[in-house]
């Protein structure tokens, strides 16, 4: 799998929320950006759930927009399918790219940690 090294990620991922969005532009998969689940630098979970316009190992160009007017283009390759997400892991991401996804995991980690999201998630 993308990203893993011995089992263990090798880029700490931050869940996104709504009031620190992330959002995807993907050509293929219409005009609509697409929600971001979470992200990385090096890669991203796309949540769609419409009809399956790409495949495993499919390479896509994207521009993510990261808050507060971040834009990143980059070209990313489809690791995992499921009826509601896409898996993507980046093929070239720039390094300003790459530069901003980290200081918006940096903005947003403590607040946004998986123990706290399903911390938040229990409490309902």
């Amino acid at each position: 799998m993308a990203g893993l090294r011995n089992g263990v990620r090798r880029f700490q991922r931050v869940i996104t929320t709504p009031d620190a969005p992330v959002l995807a532009e993907v050509a293929m998969l219409g005009s609509q950006p697409l929600p971001v689940g979470d992200i990385s630098e090096g890669g991203m979970e796309l949540q769609y759930s419409g009809p399956e316009l790409v495949y495993v190992d499919a390479m896509l160009a994207v521009v993510v927009k990261l808050p507060p007017k971040t834009v990143v283009r980059a070209n990313v390759s489809v690791r995992h399918l499921d009826p509601t997400r896409i898996g993507v892991a980046f093929i070239d991401l720039p390094p300003a790219g790459c530069q901003a996804i980290r200081l918006y995991m940096y903005r947003n980690a403590a607040k946004r940690s998986l123990w706290n999201r399903l911390r938040q998630l229990w409490q309902g």
